[in-house]
């Protein structure tokens, strides 16, 4: 049985419209996914500096308070009133060590959360943590925090895994056709 020249490129047509809308399928949802993948990185990196300047403005505002016990013992200064006055900042230092511990990856992102209970254990010590110590800790979480940004960056610059072998399936698929109708073309 022999296929009508129009039935065959009825069947052709059909094969290629289902392919080219699995393909758009698949490169919009890669599209979606690197959107959020950017919104990621975008929250990541804003969370880590908020948290960086809560620590750094509670430790300013304790040596402030400390310099001025130091400077006037006899002002009665307790813990409950400087930790009246930094409170806030470390209220908002605990939500973003939460919430950024939430937006990692575990696994993947170790490093990132060791470093971020190291700076936690070191604040919680009871005692103001050194400018030297805080600020070795700060540029460690810096540069793991850049590397990772850095990587996922890239992920989203190079798309995902499916957009890659979409697009290549897709070039190979055009180029097919293109093949076959020359082919067809020089045949008749």
């Amino acid at each position: 049985m022999e296929l009508h020249p129009i039935a065959l490129g009825a069947i052709i047509a059909a094969v290629i419209t289902g392919l080219l809308s699995l393909l758009g399928l698949i490169i919009s949802k890669e599209q979606k996914t690197s959107e959020f993948r950017q919104q990621w990185i975008d929250c990541l990196r804003n969370d880590i500096a908020e948290l960086l300047g809560n620590i750094e403005s509670a430790i300013q505002h304790i040596r402030a308070i400390k310099n001025d016990i130091n400077a006037q013992p006899s002002a009665g200064v307790s813990n409950s009133v400087v930790f009246e006055r930094i409170k806030g900042d470390i209220r908002e230092a605990e939500r973003l060590y939460h919430q950024i511990l939430l937006r990692i990856n575990p696994d993947e992102h170790k490093k990132i959360s060791d470093i971020l209970e190291e700076m936690r254990e070191e604040f919680n010590k009871g005692d103001i943590p050194s400018s030297e110590e805080f600020h070795k800790l700060e540029q460690k979480l810096i540069k793991i925090t850049q590397s990772v940004l850095k990587k996922e960056w890239n992920r989203v610059k190079d798309g995902e895994p499916a957009f890659k072998i979409a697009k290549y399936v897709s070039i190979i698929f055009i180029l097919t056709v293109f093949v076959i109708g020359i082919y067809g073309t020089v045949s008749t």
